[in-house]
């Protein structure tokens, strides 16, 4: 993965983890964040495969 996409979903992790109120510290534990993670490694995984293939 390029280091600037890498920086770019870092910030929006970091984002997302900002907008979620201060009391609930266990972003990890929640199953959206884990299903948005994923979502965005599987989108990068294949734009990444079209940019090679």
């Amino acid at each position: 993965m390029p280091i600037g996409d890498q920086r770019i979903a870092q910030d929006e992790m970091e984002r997302l983890e900002d907008c979620v109120e201060p009391e609930r510290s266990s972003v990890m534990a929640s199953p959206v964040f884990w299903i948005a993670a994923l979502g965005s490694l599987v989108f990068w995984a294949v734009v990444g495969l079209l940019l090679i293939g």
